[in-house]
């Protein structure tokens, strides 16, 4: 882990050492869960380095299946040494137990020292209308499948994965609303841009939902393009096609929703919805309103101010 965290606020001193020993002994890998913010991203089993020095490019992040496997995640930064680095966390994993969430095949996503995607949090154990709807499918980033009944307690599989220098990607897949559904995530940096392709198979489509951090509010919107803002003038753009075609996607729907960013707290914020699809990629690019993005051949690519990000058919 980067041994320092930062917000806009200025720069803070990472985990203790008593405190990074202990996250150690108890979850391989754990140090991957601090993000360049002022909290410990919640994860599960991740199996990784545990050294000072961050993890060589070649491994790989997946269930343990030792301790507690009631659930697993993938989590991980973009860089050690920039306090600025993009954080990401991807569910996985056994079905849910208890009081678990469903949120299985659900990604959260930090980039430019700002939370950009986030879930709908822990609120508390209260039995409320809102409590409830926390842990369902629909209160996380994920594909939820048309007119399919959803089935509670399905496990998801993490089918690969892969580091290199320049990007990190996953599949996963499961069974979850009857029909398989297959998720890509590839994470990029330099320039930072969060790719995801998601699929259903038997003639099924999806929507998939996105919840944006508080801070930002859309500021513009078109076709398969979302643009959304903060009071500082950063902006962060969700653009969307359908495959093998390519083609923009239809206007997403934009509603307004709560998240509980502490316990016993709320906060409004922008749920993206997709349009239904059976193939649909999702591009969240950071601090940028309007990046170049090709999508043909079976490649796609991402063209910032930063640099451009190959984000798929190529390394």
């Amino acid at each position: 882990m980067a041994s320092a965290r930062t917000d806009r606020r200025g720069p803070l001193p990472g985990p203790r050492p008593g405190r990074r020993a202990r996250l150690d002994r108890r979850q391989p890998g754990g140090r991957t869960a601090w993000p360049a913010t002022r909290t410990c991203w919640p994860i599960r089993r991740c199996t990784g380095s545990t050294s000072s020095t961050p993890p060589a490019p070649t491994a790989t992040c997946s269930p343990s299946g030792t301790a507690r496997p009631t659930a697993a995640t993938s989590s991980g930064r973009t860089a050690w040494n920039d306090p600025g680095s993009a954080h990401y966390s991807i569910r996985f994993g056994p079905g849910r137990k208890l009081h678990g969430h469903e949120d299985h095949l659900g990604v959260t996503y930090y980039a430019h020292g700002r939370p950009i995607l986030v879930e709908a949090g822990f609120h508390s154990y209260e039995k409320t209308p809102f409590t409830t709807w926390t842990r369902l499918p629909e209160a996380h980033n994920l594909p939820v499948v048309e007119g399919a009944r959803f089935r509670p307690g399905t496990a998801t599989h993490l089918r690969a994965a892969g580091i290199t220098a320049r990007r990190q990607s996953f599949t996963l897949d499961d069974t979850a609303y009857g029909v398989r559904r297959i998720r890509e995530v590839v994470v990029h940096h330099g320039p930072d841009v969060l790719a995801v392709q998601d699929r259903v198979e038997g003639g099924a489509t999806a929507r998939s939902l996105w919840h944006f951090a508080p801070a930002l509010r859309v500021l513009t919107r078109g076709k398969g393009l979302v643009v959304l803002g903060d009071e500082d003038g950063w902006q962060v753009t969700l653009a969307q096609f359908t495959l093998p075609d390519g083609a923009p996607a239809h206007d997403p729907e934009v509603r307004r929703g709560l998240v509980s960013p502490a316990a016993r707290r709320t906060a409004g914020v922008e749920i993206v919805v997709s349009p239904a699809a059976t193939r649909l990629l999702t591009l969240i690019v950071p601090g940028c309103a309007a990046p170049e993005i090709a999508v043909a051949d079976g490649g796609v690519s991402v063209t910032t101010p930063e640099g451009t990000a190959p984000c798929w058919g190529s390394t």
